[in-house]
C-alpha cells in the first residue's frame, strides 16, 4: 500500500510542477509584453494622471462602469467610480483656469468604441476638446496645444 501512495505522490508532485511552470510562463510572457513596449492602458492612465498633476492640471479618471474606490492623499487628483456616466465617457476629465479636456487613453494599438465616437462628437459639439492619447507626451501636448 506505501508503494500505491508514493506513486500517488509522485503523480501530484508533477503536476504540482507544471502547474508552478504554467504560472512562470504566463508571468513571463506578461513581462516581455511589457518590455516589448505594450504597457496596459491603466499604468499610461496613471502615468499621464501624474505627469498632469505635476503641471498643476486637476485631473480626474472616470470610469463608466462600477470599480473598487482607490483611496489617495493628494487633493490634485480623484477617482469617480459609479457616477452613471455615459458609456463611451472619456478615461481623464483635466481641468485648469476654468478650462476643460477630456482624453481617452489607449494602448499603441487600442482602438476607439461606437460609444467612444458619439462622446467625442458631442464634446466637439459643447465645444470641449476631446483627445485619444497613447502616452503622457501626447497628453501633455494635447492640452497645451487645445487652449
Amino acid at each position: 500500500m506505501n508503494d500505491n501512495r508514493d506513486l500517488d505522490d509522485l503523480d501530484w508532485d508533477a503536476k504540482e510542477h507544471e502547474m508552478l511552470d504554467k504560472i512562470r510562463a504566463d508571468k513571463a510572457a506578461k513581462l516581455a509584453k511589457r518590455k516589448a513596449g505594450k504597457i496596459p492602458e491603466r499604468e499610461v492612465q496613471k502615468a499621464i494622471c501624474s505627469q498632469l498633476e505635476l503641471l498643476g492640471y486637476m485631473v480626474i479618471r472616470v470610469n463608466s462602469s462600477v470599480q473598487t474606490m482607490e483611496h489617495g492623499t493628494r487633493l490634485s487628483a480623484y477617482r469617480v467610480v459609479n457616477i452613471n456616466a455615459t458609456s463611451g465617457h472619456a478615461d481623464l476629465a483635466v481641468y485648469k483656469d476654468g478650462r476643460a479636456w477630456m482624453l481617452e487613453v489607449k494602448t499603441q494599438t487600442g482602438r476607439t468604441s461606437p460609444s467612444q465616437h458619439k462622446f467625442s462628437d458631442c464634446c466637439l459639439r459643447y465645444g470641449v476638446p476631446y483627445g485619444v492619447v497613447r502616452s503622457v507626451g501626447e497628453a501633455v501636448n494635447f492640452v497645451r496645444e487645445n487652449i
